[in-house]
């Protein structure tokens, strides 16, 4: 091959490779500048997913809407929620009695006024929690994470 046709496959190639970073570049900037950025407001109302940790192994998927919550267990049981907001990134859970999956936990948890919720941080569509449950004789602090799903 002469020279000149390498050097023409050359650049050849190499401007197909800048056209595919440069177009790369210009969805990640276009991206990042219409992507917009969630605030508390945007988790009290929509369907979420509360991810295990170290505490639960279970997925919860939950469904806000005005002030109440749905909360489906993988075995497909659903559990009411109340919430009573203290303000946009703080709230209150308290347990329907008359759902099927109210149990001792649950009485316990609204005898001392509700499982507290505040919120600690949001990347992306994930916020960050710290739930704190406190009574006469217990003291339980947990941090979990919910990703936002609509």
């Amino acid at each position: 091959m002469p020279a000149i046709g390498l050097v023409q496959v050359i650049y050849e190639d190499v401007t197909h490779n800048m056209r595919k970073y440069l177009f790369l570049a210009l969805v990640l900037i276009v991206q990042n500048t219409f992507s917009q950025d969630l605030t508390c407001k945007d988790f009290k109302n929509g369907e979420f997913l509360i991810l295990p940790n170290a505490y639960d192994l279970n997925t919860l998927r939950v469904t806000r809407q005005n002030g109440k919550q749905i909360e489906t267990n993988e075995s497909g049981n659903d559990l009411l929620v109340n919430i009573k907001y203290v303000d946009d990134c703080n709230y209150f859970l308290s347990y329907d009695p008359e759902t099927e999956g109210f149990d001792d936990v649950s009485e316990m948890i609204n005898k001392a006024g509700g499982l507290r919720i505040s919120m600690t941080k949001i990347v992306g569509d994930t916020l960050y929690y710290k739930s704190v449950f406190k009574n006469d004789t217990i003291n339980y602090v947990r941090n979990g994470r919910m990703v936002k799903l609509r």
